[in-house]
């Protein structure tokens, strides 16, 4: 007879992408992050107004609130998700993630330039443009990429059917 504990069930990769679609913390990142998107685009495209200026101030606002919960999110995700094989998704994960940094030290940047001296700088607004644009691309992307690559499970596992429209 054995006396030993069971060991712990082994997690496996659906178990955590179950995990990461009901994640309350992506979901509240992913949200930001498409409003950064949002009302960065409507900043860009939208002429002067009042409602622009509007927009700049969420942007920033959400931007910097943003940080701390982004860079622990990712943290996160990228610890549960690093040692798998290479997929379209880690790709487009690890583009975003890259695009996502580089649009969050430009607009820090930025933000420090509009608060502190004479005018920003056009070199780091076209950074942070550029890449801005960028990750709103690779976002959609990767969570497609992700949703297509779990769609079999989607299908037959109600929980996880459950999680992913959580998460949408």
């Amino acid at each position: 007879m054995n006396d030993q504990p069971d060991p712990q069930p082994r997690t496996t990769q659906q178990d955590v992408a179950r995990q990461g679609w009901r994640s309350g913390l992506g979901i509240a990142v992913t949200t930001l992050l498409v409003v950064e998107s949002w009302t960065g685009l409507w900043i860009y495209l939208a002429p002067f107004s009042v409602s622009a200026q509007v927009q700049v101030l969420l942007h920033t606002v959400a931007g910097l609130l943003f940080l701390v919960p982004y860079a622990y999110y990712q943290t996160r995700h990228w610890l549960a998700w690093r040692r798998q094989r290479w997929t379209g998704t880690m790709v487009f994960g690890y583009a975003l993630a890259l695009f996502v940094l580089t649009t969050s030290v430009s607009g820090v940047v930025l933000t420090w330039q509009a608060a502190m001296e004479d005018r920003i700088g056009r070199g780091w607004d076209l950074v942070h443009i550029v890449s801005g644009i960028g990750a709103t691309v690779l976002l959609l992307g990767h969570v497609l990429l992700a949703l297509h690559r779990r769609r079999h499970t989607v299908r037959r596992v109600p929980e996880f059917a459950a999680a992913v429209r959580r998460f949408a």
